[in-house]
């Protein structure tokens, strides 16, 4: 049996977020061949999240170790100036690893904290998840003598960054889609030094597999994509086919912008067409403005975080997703097709599941299709059912453990 250490930002959890589900899949998939570590570089407030770690009982607390990273307030003088820092290297063609361009620094004290917690050991394989914590699985190669490493990119970060820039910049946010500019620079930087030590290289899907190939081919590849873990038993459609869902992190930023894009754009049509048409909104945000507006929206049900989204799928005929921006392949989605629920969504939304248009979902870029696909579905029993049914086999087929 190997030892294994797998470093994550985030704890595992099959209810969690993106991240929280894949740090769940890998560890459920390791743990039913080896002995898994695992060291969790928490962000503040992170750490108690998960006291005991209740989603995933199969891991031995006795091998978890938690290095919470705390990040105090700075005022706008200190913050300037770290910019400056940040950015001296990327024009000087290197790279940074600031925490403005969400890197994660391995610092002096951490090292030591982790020469007390590790040097005595010994690990077979050490499996790192995600980029910006791969100084961590380097320190500690090294220091355990590791003869393996891989890394788990997730998705393709530097792609991520820059999309995020363009919308950004499109809904007029200048700093923030520079800052995103910035950042995709030095993922694009830091992605183009991968190779020695990680012989293995994981992506979410193939067609970002192949997107990378085609950028660093002398990188050794792997896709391991998002599955859904559980016992899906998707409710019943309910009898009134004018309600929608969406469900998504709204503090995330491309989250909140299709929604705001929905309710501005579309929604308004859709209601004025039939005034039975709602849209149901779950999911955390962290912005008392947004709030605000799905409060005032007309046909708008906003419900918070949800934790059992059965609940909330129950009320819902229809599921959209119009997202204009994101990275990797999207939960919400997979989600949606295992609750067995016709799909209206961006390709954005799709990219990465191989899902074919009209046998999976219905294909939406602007107001006027996304209209049509709403009530092409309502109005279409046989259709929608059809529709659900043919991607709920995918999901089964490729996204499910």
């Amino acid at each position: 049996m190997k030892k294994i250490l797998f470093i994550s930002p985030v704890f595992p959890d099959p209810n969690g977020a993106g991240r929280e589900k894949r740090a769940f899949q890998w560890v459920k998939r390791l743990q039913e061949e080896h002995e898994v570590h695992m060291l969790v570089i928490a962000a503040n407030g992170q750490a108690k999240a998960a006291p005991g770690l209740p989603a995933c009982p199969f891991l031995d607390i006795s091998r978890l170790t938690v290095l919470e990273k705390k990040e105090e307030k700075r005022s706008k003088p200190f913050l300037i100036l770290s910019m400056i820092k940040a950015v001296l290297p990327l024009l000087a063609g290197r790279t940074s690893d600031s925490p403005l361009l969400s890197w994660v620094p391995l610092t002096r004290a951490e090292k030591e904290q982790l020469r007390e917690r590790y040097e005595q050991l010994h690990f077979d394989q050490i499996l790192c998840f995600r980029l910006y914590l791969s100084d961590y699985a380097v320190f500690l190669q090294q220091l355990t003598h590791c003869r393996s490493a891989e890394l788990d990119l997730d998705d393709i970060e530097s792609s991520t960054h820059l999309k995020l820039a363009k919308l950004f910049r499109s809904r007029g946010h200048a700093a923030r889609a520079l800052l995103s500019d910035l950042r995709g620079l030095n993922f694009s930087r830091r992605e183009k030094k991968l190779g020695s030590p990680f012989e293995s290289v994981y992506l979410c899907s193939e067609e970002d597999k192949q997107l990378f190939h085609e950028r660093l081919p002398q990188v050794s590849l792997q896709v391991m994509p998002n599955r859904i873990s559980g016992y899906p038993e998707p409710p019943a459609l309910p009898d009134n086919p004018y309600g929608l869902l969406f469900v998504g992190s709204l503090d995330y930023f491309p989250n909140e912008e299709a929604v705001t894009w929905f309710i501005q754009e579309v929604l308004p049509r859709l209601r004025k067409r039939n005034p039975r048409w709602v849209l149901h909104v779950a999911g955390h945000s962290s912005r008392q403005a947004f709030r605000d507006l799905l409060d005032a929206a007309e046909g708008v049900h906003y419900y918070g975080r949800v934790e059992h989204l059965e609940e909330i799928y129950a009320k819902a005929y229809q599921v959209i997703s119009p997202l204009h921006a994101g990275g990797g392949t999207k939960l919400k989605i997979l989600e949606a097709m295992w609750y067995g629920r016709p799909i209206i969504a961006t390709y954005e939304s799709v990219h990465g599941l191989g899902l074919t248009p009209y046998r999976h979902y219905l294909p939406a870029e602007d107001a006027d299709s996304f209209i049509s696909g709403c009530e092409r579905a309502a109005a279409d029993a046989e259709f929608a059912q059809t529709l659900a049914r043919q991607s709920r086999e995918v999901l089964l087929e490729k996204y499910y453990f």
